[in-house]
This record gives structure tokens, sequence and C-alpha cells, in this order.
């Protein structure tokens, strides 16, 4: 036999900063314990309901993805193999969280953004919340589904005419450049509620080094910087 669930480890959904009218997300894992008190993970078969849908209801095309979409509160319900748990109250409040950390986590071969002219790949940049929660990757991860990093973050490059970047967090390599690269990722300025953030910021330094196009030859290194610096003087 079975036993429902009837709990939530997750009880408040917050708004996010810079963005009107955007929720944080949740994703439900559903778990089951039977009458001999073995727990385990239900993978699927299971529906989800939502006492008021106006302040939570699933993302559209999800199965598992609670979405706030208003303040208020609203009862979750889960079914599964003809057993329905509780009624677990779900808070979806106005409150916003705020960014504590950014990191950018992009992997480069040897800090080397190598390619043909116009090549381009998104950054990578973990995100942490004040309330705790995380994004593994903030410009391609799963919740930017819900919330682009555009949205509340911005990209800069101080060396843009050699790696450009978007307002998306996608680099572009344009030309060589005879030292690395600064990539920075900040959290923007929040008109919604006053507050200036962008001293939480995060850079990674990046080789910029282009690959020969059909015919040409490469001169210099192939990773890393295309020549090696030397001394004023130096030979």
């Amino acid at each position: 036999s079975f036993s429902s669930s009837d709990t939530l480890e997750v009880d408040t959904l917050r708004a996010y900063p810079c963005v009107l009218g955007s929720f944080q997300h949740a994703q439900l894992d559903v778990s089951a314990t039977l009458s001999n008190g073995m727990r385990f993970a239900v993978p699927s078969s299971f529906s989800v309901a939502s006492t008021n849908t106006s302040v939570v209801s699933l993302m559209a095309g999800s199965e598992n993805v609670l979405q706030g979409n208003t303040a208020g509160i609203a009862n979750i319900s889960v079914a599964w193999n003809s057993k329905v748990s509780n009624l677990m109250p779900l808070t979806v409040t106005s409150s916003q969280v705020s960014v504590r950390a950014t990191k950018l986590m992009t992997v480069w071969e040897a800090g080397t953004f190598s390619g043909a002219v116009g090549s381009s790949r998104a950054l990578e940049v973990a995100v942490e919340f004040d309330d705790g929660t995380e994004f593994e990757d903030a410009v391609g991860g799963v919740q930017s589904n819900w919330l682009s990093a555009h949205q509340f973050l911005e990209f800069d490059s101080d060396q843009p005419s050699k790696i450009g970047i978007d307002s998306r967090g996608i680099a572009t390599l344009l030309g060589n450049h005879y030292t690395e690269v600064d990539l920075t990722v900040a959290v923007q300025a929040c008109a919604l509620n006053g507050l200036d953030n962008r001293d939480v910021n995060d850079t990674e330094e990046v080789i910029a080094n282009l690959e020969p196009a059909l015919g040409d030859v490469d001169l210099g290194n192939s990773t890393g910087l295309q020549f090696t610096p030397m001394a004023v003087g130096g030979t």
C-alpha cells in the first residue's frame, strides 16, 4: 500500500528582482512511503492540482514545475496510484529576492576562446540568491525558460572589438589580442526596488586566439596567447 506525502520543502515563492510580475518557480520531486516504511521517488505518472491557479499553476508544457503568478496562497495536491496527498499551502509574495553572488563558470580550453571569426558561445553563470536558491547556469539553464539572464544581469567585455558580448551573455570571437580579455557579469541596477547591486559581479580572463581562415597560415600559438609576451627590448 501507499501513503502519500503531505509537505512541501519550499513553502514560499518570491518575486524576481527587476522583472515586474515574475515570480520564482518550484520543481516538484514527488516521493512516496510504503506501509513497510520504504520511501522511494515517484518518477512519473503523477498529477498536480492547485486550488488557485491564478496564484500558482503548472508551467505550460511541464508536468512538475509550479510557477507563481500573483501574490496570494494556493493549496497544492499530488495524486498518484489512486492516492491523493493532503493539501499543501504554497505562498506567493511580492517581496523580492536579491542576488547575493554571481560566478562565471565558463570552461575555456587552456583559458582560450579559439575559433573562426564570428564564433560564439554562451557564458555559464552561477547565481545565488539571498534565500539560498541557486541557478547553476543563469544563461543556459532550465530556468532560462521563465527568466532570461538579460532580465536581471548585464554583461561586458573590456575589449569588445576582440571578444564581443551581448545582453544575453553570448560571447563572439572577433579578433586576436595580445593579452587576456576581461569578461564581466554584474547584477542590473533595479528600478523596481531602487537598489543598485552592480557591485555583485564576477570577471573571468579569456584569451582571444583566432583560428586561420581557409588558405591562411596560422602564426604563433594555437592556444593561449598568440605570441608569448616579451619585455621591452627583448628579442
